[in-house]
């Protein structure tokens, strides 16, 4: 069973925020900003990255890729969380 750490609850309500920032993006890709083609892509990123961070915090094994088989869920989480980190710019 998935329990929710205090710790967990910041990286969570970061992918709300960014669920919602995406959301809201969506009217100026609609007209074709290309802009806010890029601000959807990166609150996307930001919300994946997120949203599985939080839920690898409340893991009750740690995420260790030297022992994790490949396949396991605990290793989808990771990778998941790693391809919204590498989706998102380091410098603006």
């Amino acid at each position: 069973m998935l329990e929710i750490r205090a710790v967990s609850l910041l990286p969570f309500a970061a992918a709300v925020l960014a669920a919602f920032l995406a959301v809201s993006s969506l009217r100026l890709a609609k007209r074709g900003n290309r802009m806010g083609i890029f601000f959807l892509l990166l609150n996307l990123a930001t919300m994946l990255w997120s949203f599985f961070y939080a839920v690898e915090i409340n893991l009750d094994l740690p995420v260790v890729l030297d022992v994790m088989p490949i396949g396991s869920s605990a290793y989808f989480i990771y990778v998941l969380e790693i391809i919204g980190l590498a989706a998102a710019p380091s410098r603006a």
